[in-house]
């Protein structure tokens, strides 16, 4: 089989260029494969990389030329790219894809580098991502790198082979107790502030401050961090009789360095994989490292050495003052983390895992895949932030469903704000105008065999999805329609929407949030054409319980938007019922404005004698609005609002370990469970409010049982993973 060999090889010395060269150099590759081989690098020096020279555009040209006339006068059967993802150097492989892809040569990608994940948000990346990915077998340094290319990679294509490095010592290293009266510990890396060298220099100063003795030295060539640089810090830090800088090493210098070492640090925060710490582990050291990328395979965190979390230059020095203080677990880590280097990072077994993935790669079948299923997807996304949008977001982001099917979306918004909702603008008629030109253009030239529609069932808004409806029936085109809203049954009394529901439902199939809310579309829709799929949400909230005390006051939730018919004037008259019951509390309203403004709200708080009890905190996002569910000791959402069906926030309250108090209303019986994750109470009671709200303030212990059952339920029925592998297996029924 003939294999051309993309990749690197030094100059510079860096991990990628370390691999490239041994594979270069494989008597086990070249025996087995006739092999051909390209340097890819242009940069000779480490501090020419990710600058632009005419030097270097000279260079690739040679690659380039060099490339062309191996693939076209050697033809091989499968190409080898050491694959950059970022930056110019990610553009420059794109080229060499191109050619491949158009020249239908199989290629396969060893990734010694990571950010696919970092940049995938950027259209010209992600489009970038999806051409060079499909298609190719991937070989990664770890399984935890996975993560980074799972947008684009399929796991049947991904090949796990580790790096390993040749044994360059003729006997494990002898290390005693009284190796070093003043232990050494050795940084060996470019000086790139990514690899953690100001971390480092942060502990070694907290370690000076605790009167710890120690050496530190620093190995390896300038990078973005010159010597001089590096010098004014160490002396800025009063550090220059601990912490010395010795340049870069190689061969037996380099060696000689390990042996003399105690501890080998290596807090970087940008990594894949880290060939030093292999190198360690060969000179039996022990490491303090991070769990960045595929370092958790390599370190065993207490066994081999230490894992720090990254740019946590206390942690770093805590883990460096255990292993200073204790020269008896350094000799037994180190020890063990020989032993592992032995049985799974040599060289000879990097060759025999790459040989195998490489044979297996050419012997198989060019298998032409399934065509995925077209699937349109019609939805909301924000802004405005509501349940129906935040859902939306969710699929048009998730994995599962675009690696499942042929997805196409439009947002079908016209709202911008919360404020334009229900208000008939020229602007969103604009908006409308073109959501229909791209609508036609997806459903006449595209031809989805399904589309999925976030059905709005009553207002203006039902009568736009209407006309979509209409087009989708003339052509034949199969539909599902995800409802986030009810009021079928409220508006069919109406003649006008009777018929037009009656057009709308017919043989369609239909998803509900709730089997509470199949009544509301009952006269419509068959209950073999219903699917129901709970809804979920991205895990940010507390597994732990709360720890509830006794005398504390006790804080309660609002989250909504300033929506009188979600119960914000409800849960005011119950405040003023709790403070004349003389509870002590405080009641936190998040949430946009909506038909009540800040002016209006405040009014009745001061109507009401509440100043001192209620705050409103407006809208809050992100880190912010975490605080607020983390601070809550309650969780109260008292809505009547006609049109609800299954509200996110009291999912989000569930995570953070919350008991909630909520009504009847739609689905939420299916959410909250009565008296084991909190407490549904009627629509608009205000004393049946008051009195759960103050059952709760009254008992911590049971707040801290309903809050960890609430979290529980959370955790078995309503996550994002839940509901995609959900949403995911209804769409295939449906398209069956």
């Amino acid at each position: 089989m003939k294999i051309l060999f993309i990749l690197h090889y030094p100059p510079p010395v860096h991990g990628s260029s370390v691999i490239g060269q041994s594979i270069r150099d494989s008597k086990l590759i070249n025996d087995t494969f006739k092999c051909r081989y390209v340097n890819l690098l242009v940069s000779r020096k480490l501090n020419e990389t990710g600058k632009s020279s005419p030097k270097k555009v000279f260079r690739f040209i040679g690659i380039w030329l060099n490339f062309i006339r191996e693939i076209l006068c050697n033809r091989p059967d499968v190409c080898y790219l050491a694959l950059t993802v970022y930056g110019s150097a990610f553009l420059k492989d794109v080229l060499l894809v191109l050619l491949l892809r158009i020249l239908r040569i199989r290629h396969v990608f060893h990734l010694h580098n990571k950010g696919v994940k970092q940049n995938e948000s950027k259209w010209i990346y992600r489009l970038a991502y999806k051409f060079v990915f499909k298609e190719a077998d991937v070989i990664l340094l770890s399984s935890h790198l996975y993560a980074d290319v799972e947008s684009f990679v399929p796991l049947a294509k991904v090949h796990i082979c580790p790096n390993g490095i040749d044994e360059v010592f003729d006997k494990p290293i002898n290390r005693t107790v009284e190796q070093n009266e003043v232990p050494k510990i050795l940084f060996l890396s470019n000086l790139l502030e990514s690899k953690g060298l100001f971390i480092l220099l942060e502990a070694c100063s907290i370690l000076q401050q605790k009167g710890i003795h120690f050496e530190c030295n620093f190995v390896g060539a300038e990078g973005d961090i010159c010597e001089g640089q590096f010098n004014y810090l160490v002396n800025k830090k009063q550090l220059s009789a601990e912490v010395h800088y010795l340049g870069k090493k190689f061969g037996q210098e380099k060696f000689e360095l390990f042996k003399q070492a105690d501890i080998f640090a290596f807090p970087t925060f940008f990594e894949c994989f880290g060939l030093v710490n292999l190198e360690a582990m060969q000179s039996c050291l022990p490491i303090v490292s991070t769990s960045e990328g595929g370092i958790p395979d390599i370190i065993e965190d207490g066994v081999t050495g230490f894992l720090v979390p990254p740019k946590n230059a206390e942690a770093l020095a805590e883990k460096l003052e255990v292993l200073i203080k204790n020269p008896e677990l350094r000799i037994q880590m180190g020890n063990a983390g020989r032993i592992k280097y032995e049985k799974q990072f040599t060289l000879s077994t990097f060759e025999n895992k790459l040989t195998n993935i490489l044979l297996h790669i050419g012997s198989e079948k060019k298998i032409k895949p399934k065509p995925k299923e077209k699937v349109l997807f019609i939805l909301h996304m924000p802004p405005p932030v509501h349940g129906s949008s935040i859902v939306g977001k969710m699929i048009f982001d998730s994995t599962l469903i675009n690696s499942s099917f042929s997805c196409n979306y439009i947002n079908m918004l016209v709202s911008r704000s919360l404020n334009e909702t229900g208000r008939a603008t020229s602007l969103k008629v604009f908006r409308f105008m073109l959501i229909w030109c791209v609508f036609l253009f997806r459903v006449v030239v595209k031809r989805p065999k399904l589309v999925y529609l976030a059905l709005t069932v009553s207002g203006t808004a039902f009568f736009k999805d209407f006309i979509l409806i209409a087009v989708l029936r003339f052509l034949r085109i199969k539909r599902v329609y995800h409802l986030h809203n009810k009021g079928v049954l409220k508006f069919q009394t109406k003649k006008r929407y009777r018929l037009l529901y009656s057009f709308v439902f017919k043989n369609a199939d239909v998803i509900l949030l709730s089997k509470h809310l199949y009544q509301d579309i009952a006269s419509f829709v068959p209950i073999s054409k219903i699917h129901i799929c709970p809804n979920g949400i991205t895990d940010e909230g507390l597994a732990e319980p709360k720890n509830f005390q006794a005398n504390n006051i006790v804080n309660i939730l609002f989250l909504s938007n300033l929506i009188d018919s979600k119960g914000v004037t409800v849960l005011l008259e119950a405040c003023s019922s709790l403070k004349n019951r003389g509870l002590n509390f405080n009641c936190i309203f998040v949430g946009a404005e909506g038909n009540i403004d800040t002016f209006h709200f405040n009014e009745k708080v001061r109507a009401l004698e509440l100043t001192n009890n209620v705050t409103y905190a407006g809208r809050k996002y992100g880190a912010d609005k975490r605080e607020y569910f983390i601070d809550a000791d309650i969780f109260v959402f008292p809505t009547f609002y006609s049109n609800e069906c299954f509200p996110l926030v009291l999912l989000e309250a569930m995570s953070y370990s919350l008991p909630v108090i909520s009504t009847f209303e739609g689905g939420i019986p299916d959410i909250v469970e009565d008296s084991f994750t909190g407490f549904l109470v009627p629509q608009r009671d205000i004393y049946a409010l008051a009195d759960k709200i103050e059952t709760l303030i009254s008992n911590p212990q049971l707040r801290a049982k309903l809050g960890e059952a609430g979290r529980k339920k959370y955790e078995s029925d309503f996550t994002q993973i839940k509901f995609e592998h959900h949403l995911q297996s209804i769409i295939e029924d449906v398209l069956k």
